[in-house]
């Protein structure tokens, strides 16, 4: 494991915020990507946040320790009726990953047992973050197995941004 560097420092204590308007909503068991930073086919760091058919906000993460941790909002936050501005933040001062949706926190979820251990970094430099598509594989992010096309954004995409916290 790589120890932790003033890149990976600024890196684990931001926000990942997009401003999104979607045209649809995914099928029944499917999942639409809106970012994430890898697609866990190495057993690397990677993460995901994305939207299913009852307009949960999901998110799964994966560090480069034995860590993983998958939480959703309730159904129905999500619609294709207007613009939201999704917040994926990740604070390792206070271990928690936070979902907030037009500026409410939907989810929370503590982010390991050990937040100090310093090779728990969702940067990883072989996987670009990616915007407008996440692949969700069953094996990660249960119970959701949709095909590839499935796992696309269909929708507006207003700004991205990554904040410092």
């Amino acid at each position: 494991p790589q120890p932790a560097t003033a890149e990976s420092y600024a890196v684990d204590h931001v926000a990942y915020v997009i401003e999104f308007r979607a045209r649809s909503m995914p099928p029944d068991g499917g999942a639409y990507g809106l970012f994430g930073r890898g697609d866990r086919t190495n057993g690397n760091t990677c993460f995901c946040i994305y939207y299913d058919h009852e307009g949960r906000a999901l998110a799964h993460v994966k560090s480069t320790i034995p860590f993983s941790r998958s939480f959703a909002s309730p159904a129905g936050h999500i619609r294709t009726d207007r613009w939201h501005t999704l917040t994926f933040a990740l604070d390792r001062a206070d271990g928690t990953l936070t979902l907030e949706l037009d500026g409410q926190v939907i989810a929370r979820q503590p982010m390991a047992v050990d937040i100090t251990n310093p090779p728990q970094s969702l940067r990883h430099r072989q996987m670009p973050l990616q915007i407008g598509y996440v692949r969700v594989q069953p094996y990660a992010f249960a119970p959701y197995e949709p095909e590839s096309e499935h796992c696309r954004f269909d929708g507006l995409i207003r700004a991205f941004r990554i904040e410092h916290r």
